[in-house]
């Protein structure tokens, strides 16, 4: 999975919980900025990813998969 399956994954599991930008900041506590960064193909911090997976309440591990994916794919 690249950065863009990242976004959809973050995306559609919002979608699901029928939440806005703004509602899953609110319940990771960070910015709505930061979100849309993240669901535009932006690459998160681990912290960041940590916070989005457990309001999204996904494993990180899922979330870690897909970043880690994409990291041997450009090595």
């Amino acid at each position: 999975m690249t950065a863009t399956d990242l976004a959809t994954l973050i995306r559609v599991k919002r979608a699901e919980k029928r939440w806005s930008q703004a509602d899953l900041a609110a319940k990771a506590g960070v910015s709505r900025s930061l979100v849309a960064y993240v669901e535009n193909g932006g690459r998160p911090s681990i912290s960041t990813l940590k916070k989005l997976a457990t309001a999204l309440g996904i494993s990180v591990s899922e979330l870690s998969a897909v970043l880690l994916t994409e990291e041997v794919h450009h090595a």
